[in-house]
């Protein structure tokens, strides 16, 4: 009696399945089905065997998705620690960055003047993290928070004038800029003439 309990409710399943799936299926594949289903009401045990391996496949596919939201939990986390870790590093860089300023200024800082070439000012941190990654140039941050960037140091006008001429020469945008006593002179034309 069990058994045709359970048939009853498979078949008015199937029914229901079939009624809202008719548009899909073509009259010969609805018969297809029906035909089987009318087999497996007399075929218990293949019933019941299909039965198990639905509920086998159900299980196979609540593990499957359990693990995958758990690889994505993971993965989450792996993406998280490597946002972190990109932060530190770009601490870390303009920590060596200011930690170079630092030290050419203390290097330099005995000396009443010196000149150093610009090369570019900028105010785009995309394009200023790019520059600031090459390690070779000095940075300063102009009042205004632009990012200027420069190359050489130099005691004398004439040798950061040179420089400056030859890397425009090579298409650079380069103008001397000049350090009084380790502070930035915006304008070369408050320098002492002495240092000309």
């Amino acid at each position: 009696m069990h058994y045709y309990l359970l048939i009853f409710t498979l078949l008015s399943m199937c029914l229901c399945v079939s009624k809202t799936s008719a548009q899909d299926l073509n009259r010969q594949e609805k018969k297809a089905l029906e035909k089987e289903l009318k087999s497996l009401s007399r075929d218990l045990d293949r019933f019941k065997e299909i039965k198990d391996e639905d509920k086998t496949l159900q299980q196979m596919i609540a593990r499957k998705r359990t693990t995958l939201a758990q690889e994505f939990s993971v993965l989450n986390q792996k993406q998280d620690s490597l946002n972190q870790l990109e932060k530190r590093l770009m601490m870390q860089r303009d920590n060596a960055w200011q930690l170079s300023n630092r030290l050419t200024s203390s290097f330099t800082q005995d000396a009443e003047v010196l000149f150093r070439v610009q090369i570019g000012a900028y105010r785009n941190p995309k394009l200023a993290k790019m520059l600031s990654e090459q390690g070779s140039f000095f940075m300063d941050d102009s009042p205004q928070g632009i990012k200027r960037y420069m190359i050489g140091t130099f005691n004398s006008y004439g040798e950061a004038k040179s420089f400056a001429n030859e890397l425009s020469g090579s298409g650079a945008q380069a103008f001397v800029v000049g350090y009084l006593q380790g502070n930035r002179i915006e304008n070369l034309k408050q320098m002492p003439e002495k240092y000309f």
